[in-house]
């Protein structure tokens, strides 16, 4: 598969609408994936992928199809709906087939010098070692995943209360923020599912010592403790396919979170670097027939410095409001929204407003004003 188309279909293995995966990895798409499926819609909720309507597509077929060559399966299939379970993808070893591995290798140490098996001895010990090296360290990196999440989530907190600054940003960097707000979302369900089944506790047999101890001679003896070492390696092998398949998932949606909060810090970075370079400073317009003052006012600005922003102005209008100079004062907007800054203009008029100067709020679509500008009309007495 080409790298550049390759990677167009890999953003949608991220999307729910038109999501592309590939079941036999778990969703996870590959350039060598052999069977691809188009879902009109799916969602991956812990260790279960929800498809709906999906169409799967054989690449190996497809690719004999475009060179006209003759195919020996269909290269489309099409569902209506489909769960995808990661414990049938990398299914435990069934106890009984352990046994029978452990019991077939008995048969076959029966045929084994005592060197030979001092060798398997000193070799299954160095695998079990390095099994729960690997143990260890899946363990570790857990640890450093759930304290990042632990991280993060506090940092997130104090958005929330934040909502309607965060509507009052442009439409494209607010939309930016709530399709980041749902992935983070959705990512932190995903890596709590995944962390409650990668610390849900799963008991597995380990062999005994009375096999051992009951054994009629040495030989015996020699051959039940090798054997006993075998299942073990083979339990924890089986143990680590598992952890690891779950660390890894949990590594792709941190991976997502992260991903999007650096998105999003370029883009409030940007926004807050293009707002200052083109930051105006509020007009004041004297009208020709009477003594009248109209202020042109930017209310697009970050709350926290609105009012610091506007210091100058707000002084002066203060001064005006306890000298009662204004007979009336007329606010002309554009949107119905009433956002924080506006409000706090107007709590700012209720504070220094002790000679009840009538205060009129005008909304009107025809008027030349942006939805982050309004303007002010003070009537002079």
């Amino acid at each position: 598969m080409p790298k550049l188309l390759f990677i167009l279909i890999k953003l949608l293995s991220f999307s729910p609408i038109f999501r592309v995966i590939d079941k036999s990895h778990f969703g996870d798409l590959k350039r060598n994936s052999e069977r691809i499926s188009l879902n009109i819609f799916s969602v991956s909720l812990g260790t279960v992928i929800y498809c709906l309507l999906y169409t799967e597509i054989n690449i190996p077929m497809f690719k004999l199809w475009i060179h006209r060559l003759p195919r020996t399966d269909k290269i489309f299939s099409f569902g209506w709906s489909e769960m995808i379970y990661l414990s049938k993808l990398q299914p435990r070893i069934p106890d009984a087939e352990l046994d029978q591995k452990r019991n077939d290798f008995e048969i076959d140490l029966t045929s084994k010098t005592p060197e030979e098996k001092e060798l398997l001895t000193q070799t299954i010990l160095f695998k079990i070692n390095d099994c729960q090296t690997t143990q260890g360290k899946v363990f570790n990196k857990f640890l450093a995943y759930l304290a990042i999440i632990a991280i993060l989530i506090p940092i997130y907190i104090p958005f929330i209360s934040k909502i309607s600054d965060i509507l009052e940003k442009p439409i494209l960097l607010s939309n930016l923020y709530i399709i980041s707000g749902i992935i983070t979302l959705f990512s932190l369900i995903n890596i709590l599912l995944f962390a409650y089944k990668f610390i849900k506790v799963q008991g597995y047999r380990k062999f005994l010592f009375r096999s051992i101890k009951n054994a009629q001679n040495p030989m015996e003896a020699s051959t039940k403790y090798l054997s006993g070492l075998y299942y073990d390696w083979q339990e924890l092998q089986n143990n680590n396919v598992c952890e690891v398949s779950l660390i890894k998932n949990i590594e792709k949606y941190l991976i997502c979170i992260v991903s999007w909060n650096v998105i999003i810090l370029l883009a409030t970075l940007s926004f807050n670097l293009l707002t200052t370079t083109t930051n105006y400073t509020p007009t004041q317009i004297e009208s020709k027939s009477n003594n009248n003052t109209i202020q042109s006012l930017d209310i697009s600005s970050n709350p926290e410095n609105f009012l610091e922003n506007n210091k100058k102005l707000l002084l002066q209008l203060q001064t005006h409001l306890i000298n009662n100079d204004f007979k009336e004062i007329i606010f002309i907007r554009n949107s119905n929204i009433i956002s924080s800054n506006y409000q706090r203009l107007l709590d700012f008029l209720k504070v220094y407003n002790y000679n009840n100067i009538p205060v009129t709020e005008v909304f009107t679509s025809n008027f030349k004003l942006s939805q982050s500008e309004i303007q002010i009309i003070f009537i002079r007495r």
